[in-house]
């Protein structure tokens, strides 16, 4: 991690060198009190590191609370990174990154600009953060397009291949969400607000627990296009992973008459979304569906719902007066189809991918909590977290100190709370706070055939040990390692032992097949 520091020290004379920590290498702060004032100077900066060779794995960016009036590029529509950075702020209310971008703008200082003409924005680079980096990661920070019109002014362009995001905000006029054709993404605990196109283009997103707020009028939820990925669960039954909602909650504002919003209108021909368990408004028409002008898109294009329900969590959603392409899905395609570890493995099955990659984002939003903090005068103290890198401290809810160490000198008065740091960046929830859902509760819902250290393993499950990064299995089986970002990194046929002995420290999903138990995924801190 030095050789990063040690670069940008030499090239940008930075007084700040001694600053830098292990689970953050660099800070922006609007106020000058990180390494960069701005998000743009911060990932540039990681981008020349990791470039260079001056630092190996990911960077993680921490973003103290403040107002950042930047159009936030980590790559363009054009220019597009292999490097993993993560990008996570102090509070999500406290870091806001705005900006006014719009489609038609001319922009000649835009990244993609020719010198043989003007550039003129179109939809995805009007959005206030572009993310054009594979294995991207953001987390605690809000996303604002100031265009406050009917033109097209995007929130975020997932332009890049596996991205997560955990507890952001994005509000954007139309288009607040885009993802890239054979793109994944995931989000999840986030809030999105939006007047046309909330989620949009052709890419795979998977939503989890993330509040939709539609502002407009006449106006779709999302805008899927055609989607490549499939699975045929029955002829006539086509399972497009377009947008997939599960437990997210659709509101809008009271003034918005009843029945006149939409939970999706289909762009293009096979497009595909999905609706699961989700909070209804009543502001959404019975047919939920809104017919496109393109014909061949009402057609072609099928979209399910699964037990949702109204505002108030407990009345079923009256689903009789639906438009023929929108269906309720049975249990049967729900378990056997609709999990991440299904949905995402599509993106890599014949692309020869050399490794091949099997990515699951849930490995980088769920590090492990903080039991307890001790607190003896102005010290802190916890037990050290597996597979944490460092620990953010709070005071009073306001941003203290980093380490990585188990200690913390605070100050007296207020109190303190600790979040572990993982591999991803991902901050824990703060310790002393009851978590609504387990991160094992989390695991069980959206993927299939999932063990590791919280849950118990059953009759029917692969059981498991790890002893000094050697992992031993009660049935010799062929094993896949594969590191946060999806690749495979170590692998073996027929064994009961898997020694990661020789990998960096840090998380890893074990894949495991046999005869007996079929495929297993066992998550695995090094």
């Amino acid at each position: 991690m030095k050789k990063l520091f040690t670069l940008v020290f030499i090239c940008l004379g930075m007084s700040w060198f001694h600053q830098a920590s292990a689970q953050y290498q660099l800070v922006v702060a609007a106020d000058g009190t990180g390494h960069y004032a701005t998000i743009n100077e911060a990932m540039s900066a990681a981008v020349s590191a990791l470039e260079s060779g001056g630092v190996e794995g990911r960077v993680r960016i921490f973003v103290k609370n403040g107002v950042y009036n930047e159009p936030a590029r980590l790559g363009s529509h054009k220019i597009e990174y292999k490097y993993p950075v993560s990008l996570v702020g102090e509070s999500r209310d406290g870091v806001i990154i705005q900006y006014g971008n719009y489609k038609g703008l001319v922009d000649n200082t835009y990244p993609d600009k020719s010198p043989e003409w003007d550039y003129v924005y179109g939809n995805n680079q009007s959005a206030t953060l572009t993310i054009n980096s594979e294995d991207f990661y953001g987390e605690n920070f809000t996303v604002i397009n100031t265009k406050d019109s009917t033109v097209y002014a995007a929130g975020i362009y997932v332009a890049g291949r596996r991205q997560a995001f955990k507890n952001i905000a994005v509000k954007a006029n139309r288009g607040t969400i885009i993802v890239r054709n054979g793109r994944p993404a995931f989000f999840m605990d986030s809030y999105v607000e939006g007047r046309q196109e909330m989620t949009a283009s052709n890419g795979t997103a998977i939503f989890y627990n993330t509040t939709l707020h539609n502002k407009g009028v006449a106006s779709p939820y999302a805008f899927p296009e055609d989607n490549q990925y499939s699975d045929v669960a029955a002829p006539g039954d086509t399972l497009r992973w377009g947008h997939i909602f599960r437990e997210c909650t659709f509101t809008a504002p009271d003034t918005t008459p009843d029945g006149s919003l939409f939970l999706v209108e289909p762009k293009a021909e096979k497009s595909g979304a999905m609706f699961l368990d989700c909070k209804l408004s009543p502001k959404i028409n019975p047919l939920g569906v809104k017919a496109s002008t393109n014909n061949l898109a009402n057609i072609s294009s099928w979209f399910y719902e699964y037990k949702n329900t109204l505002l108030d969590g407990t009345t079923p959603a009256d689903v009789s007066g639906r438009a023929a392409n929108m269906r309720q899905l049975s249990d049967t395609y729900l378990t056997s189809y609709v999990y991440n570890n299904n949905i995402f493995s599509k993106f890599y099955k014949g692309e020869a991918q050399i490794p091949p990659y099997y990515w699951d984002p849930l490995l980088l939003v769920a590090p492990a909590e903080i039991p307890q903090v001790t607190q003896n005068g102005t010290t802190l103290s916890w037990p050290a977290v597996a597979g944490a890198v460092g620990y953010v401290i709070y005071k009073d809810g306001a941003f203290a100190g980093l380490t990585e160490e188990t200690t913390f000198e605070g100050t007296a008065g207020g109190t303190y709370t600790v979040c572990s740091v993982s591999e991803s960046g991902a901050m824990s929830k703060p310790s002393g706070t009851a978590s609504q859902q387990t991160y094992a509760d989390l695991i069980a819902l959206l993927n299939k055939n999932i063990s590791n250290g919280i849950q118990k393993t059953t009759a029917s499950t692969l059981s498991w040990a790890i002893n000094d990064g050697v992992v031993t299995l009660d049935q010799p089986s062929d094993c896949q390692v594969y590191n946060l970002s999806g690749r495979l990194v170590l692998q073996a046929a027929a064994t009961s032992e898997v020694s990661l002995q020789g990998l960096p420290k840090g998380v890893y999903l074990l894949k495991t097949t046999n005869s007996i138990q079929g495929d297993g995924f066992i998550k695995v801190v090094r």
